[in-house]
């Protein structure tokens, strides 16, 4: 039996199963601002999305991520100055401020966490066809350099989802 790592079923599965699975890492943050997530929802979103189409909730969709966005560059900015694109270049080596093994656990779980949202945010944005974070989509990809991780292949499907695929 052949094994298949995620991002090889990720470069070749549909784009509606792409974007239900972002979609779900932002189930939360969607219901305490009154977005519908029930599977029917989902279903027409990302129907709509793969189509190049609107769907009902977008502008609302649209307006968290941004905000999730715009809270986690500040977290990096403000807690360990540094961009995304620089941030996913450190490792914890390069950050200071802690002294006791929580607080190393505290300041890495921010900043990964940060990292994530920004990625995954800006991925399921580009897929909806909001290209304001597409710098953070194309630095999601060059971080990945060619090996294809689970985030590098996103990526490029996102980018080739825009046509911005180079």
């Amino acid at each position: 039996m052949t094994l298949t790592s995620p991002a090889a079923h990720l470069s070749t599965a549909p784009l509606d199963e792409l974007i239900s699975l972002l979609f779900q890492q932002f189930k939360k943050p969607f219901v305490e601002h009154g977005i519908d997530t029930s599977p029917e929802a989902l279903h027409s979103l990302t129907e709509a999305a793969a189509a190049h189409q609107s769907a009902p909730d977008d502008d609302k969709i649209r307006t968290v991520l941004h905000s999730i966005i715009q809270e986690s560059e500040a977290v990096l900015r403000d807690e360990f100055g540094f961009t995304f694109a620089e941030s996913l270049q450190k490792t914890m080596n390069d950050v200071t401020g802690w002294t006791s093994t929580a607080e190393f656990i505290d300041r890495a779980n921010s900043k990964s966490t940060a990292e994530l949202r920004i990625s995954t945010a800006s991925l399921l944005l580009a897929f909806l066809g909001d290209s304001t974070f597409l710098p953070h989509v194309r630095t999601v990809l060059a971080d990945d350099e060619g090996a294809q991780d689970v985030d590098g292949v996103l990526a490029m499907r996102a980018l080739q989802h825009l046509g911005e695929a180079q």
